[in-house]
Formats: structure tokens, sequence, C-alpha cells
């Protein structure tokens, strides 16, 4: 892929997920709306275990959030909530990192 969009910006870090990922998730609304491309789905790469299936973060101890924020949840209602009606989805962010990897990166096919 290649970078079609970008926007500056600086979060202090909240120590309530929800109004973090609201602004995240405006910010990339924002940008949808301002190139005109539509999202096909939204995932959100979470520098903390996440347990599964409920999409728990278990220790976000760099966000300051609480240990068993719904992050999955939370990210699906405010990707909601910015009219993208493509899947949303939240995982460990050095698995997603491997799994792009893998799937698309330099590991491409291996076993």
């Amino acid at each position: 892929g290649r970078i079609v969009a970008t926007a500056p910006g600086c979060e202090t870090v909240d120590a309530d997920p929800a109004k973090v990922l609201g602004s995240v998730v405006e910010a990339g609304a924002e940008l949808l709306r301002s190139t005109g491309r539509r999202c096909v789905g939204a995932g959100l790469a979470v520098p903390s275990a996440v347990a599964e299936p409920d999409g728990l973060a278990l220790n976000p101890l760099h966000l300051a959030w609480p240990a068993g924020a719904p992050v999955r949840r939370i990210f699906a209602e405010c990707v909601r909530a910015a009219g993208i009606t493509g899947p949303a989805f939240a995982a460990n962010d050095v698995n997603l990192a491997a799994l792009a990897e893998h799937r698309h990166g330099a590991g491409r096919g291996a076993r």
C-alpha cells in the first residue's frame, strides 16, 4: 500500500480509553472525509496483552488505562459512531505486526 493522507496531531493520553479512542477514530474519519476515500474496516493495535475473545486490554501500563479495559468494544463503538460500517477489531500490537509481516512482508509464504 501507499500513504494517501496524513494529519498532524498530539494527544495527551487520558486515563479514559474512550476519550483517546474517540479522538483517534475521529481523526481517521476526518481523513476519510477530506480525501473522499471509504473505509472497509478498521483495526487497532494495542500496546498491551489483549484477552480473547472479549478484547480486554489486560495491562495497558504505557497508556495509564485500567487493567481489563474493553478496548475492542470501545473502539468498535467509536468506529460505528463515526459512520464507518466495516468490521472493527483490536489486538496486541506486536501480534498484529507479526501477522502483517507474515501475510504482506518478507515473511509472506513462510511456514
